[in-house]
């Protein structure tokens, strides 16, 4: 699984999209608290990802809105054009480290596992295998470790050996996310690739004396391959 992850993450990383992120609080009583529905058109600028935001809660954006995310846009691209590559890289892979991911290094490096058997999952044979951190692991220190404070289950399809499927728990509070929060990500193939379908996030939190649950939902669609001479940065590092 992990080697088919690697090789998927090269060629997984060169496609744009459109990224539709949901997010909820729900009072114990059930009702609302908040909401908020952004849309956002992934693509590339200078050779990185860029966020171009293009809807709010399904709507277009209005005119002022528009002329406000065209205005972020060229200041990020001037900043961007008249940055050194270097400088640009340190400051794209600080990024990702500071973003929630599971990574599959830390779990071979540190968890435990067991084969709980055989589950179809989107229509195709699978393994499924759970994980939980050894005794004597170390604790995550940023985002990008998180994983070393979860129980994570995978499906793992049985022809491309890829994790088409995985439900993660966190077992300790960390960095915003609560014990007994949960996250949920789906893959689907495309063009021979796995790309991320849908991430959901859920859990409990404190306001003051109450307590809320909460649901961000990312949904991804309209894959495209991105094709250019220009090099991009993207983070295909060998893990550490």
């Amino acid at each position: 699984m992990h080697a088919a992850e690697l090789a998927n993450r090269v060629q997984a990383a060169r496609f744009v999209y459109t990224e539709d992120v949901r997010y909820k609080e729900t009072l114990p009583d059930g009702g609302l608290r908040g909401t908020n529905w952004v849309t956002y058109e992934v693509t590339f600028l200078e050779g990185e990802p860029y966020n171009r935001r293009i809807a709010i809660r399904g709507e277009p954006l209005t005119q002022e809105q528009a002329e406000e995310e065209e205005s972020r846009y060229r200041k990020v691209e001037q900043y961007r054009q008249q940055t050194p590559v270097d400088e640009r890289r340190r400051r794209y892979f600080a990024a990702e480290e500071n973003r929630f991911k599971i990574d599959t290094t830390l779990v071979l490096r540190y968890h435990q596992s067991r084969f709980l058997g055989e589950q179809p999952m989107q229509g195709r044979e699978a393994w499924v295998v759970e994980t939980w951190p050894r005794r004597g692991a170390p604790r995550a220190r940023r985002r990008a470790e998180c994983s070393l404070d979860m129980k994570i289950r995978y499906w793992i399809d049985k022809q491309t050996h890829m994790p088409i499927h995985m439900e993660g728990e966190w077992l300790r509070d960390f960095d915003g996310a609560p014990k007994g929060a949960t996250v949920i990500s789906d893959r689907i193939p495309v063009d021979g690739v796995w790309l991320q379908q849908r991430i959901v996030s859920r859990g409990r939190r404190k306001a003051g004396k109450i307590l809320l649950a909460y649901e961000n939902d990312q949904r991804y669609s309209n894959f495209k391959k991105f094709q250019a001479d220009a090099k991009l940065l993207l983070d295909d590092r060998e893990p550490r």
